[in-house]
C-alpha cells in the first residue's frame, strides 16, 4: 500500500513537472485532466475525448468572467416571466373586450333596424293622421256651411 502511494506521488511530481509554473490552475487541471483521459482510452476516441475536455476547460474562464452576471439575468428572466404572464392575461382579456365590442355592435345594428322601422311606421301614421285631419276639417267645413244654411233658412 506504501508502494501505491508513493508511486501516485510520483506521477503527480512528474505530471506537474510537464506542466509549466506559469500557467493558471485552470490550465493545469485541463492538462492533467486531458493527460488522464488520454492515459485511460485509446486512439480516436482519446482525441475526440481530448477535444471535448480542452473545449469544455476554454469555456470555464467565460462562464467564471459571466458568473457575477447570473443574479441580474435571473431577475431579469423572472421579471419576464411575470411580464409574459401578464400579457397571456391582457390579450385574453382584450379578445374578451373585443367579443362584447362585437356583440354590442350588432346588438346596436337591430336597434338601429328597430328604429328605422318605428321612424317608418311613425311616418305612415303621420301621413295616415294628416289625411284624416284633412278629411276631418273638410266634414267639419260642410257641416259649418249646412249649419248656416239651415240658420239662414230658419231666418227668413
Amino acid at each position: 500500500m506504501t508502494h501505491d502511494s508513493e508511486k501516485l506521488v510520483e506521477a503527480r511530481k512528474a505530471a506537474a513537472a510537464q506542466i509549466p509554473l506559469n500557467q493558471s490552475s485552470t490550465d493545469r487541471d485541463r492538462a492533467s485532466a486531458t493527460k488522464a483521459a488520454s492515459r485511460s482510452h485509446g486512439g480516436k476516441e482519446d482525441l475526440d475525448q481530448t477535444s471535448k475536455i480542452n473545449a469544455l476547460y476554454g469555456t470555464l474562464s467565460t462562464i467564471d468572467s459571466l458568473a457575477p452576471l447570473l443574479p441580474s439575468v435571473l431577475d431579469r428572466l423572472r421579471s419576464l416571466r411575470a411580464i409574459h404572464a401578464d400579457a397571456a392575461l391582457a390579450s385574453e382579456r382584450l379578445s374578451q373586450v373585443e367579443s362584447r365590442q362585437a356583440a354590442m355592435a350588432e346588438e346596436l345594428k337591430e336597434w338601429k333596424d328597430g328604429l328605422g322601422k318605428v321612424e317608418s311606421a311613425m311616418q305612415t301614421g303621420e301621413e295616415l293622421m294628416m289625411g284624416n285631419v284633412a278629411a276631418i276639417d273638410g266634414w267639419v267645413k260642410d257641416l259649418e256651411t249646412r249649419l248656416q244654411t239651415t240658420n239662414s233658412v230658419d231666418r227668413t
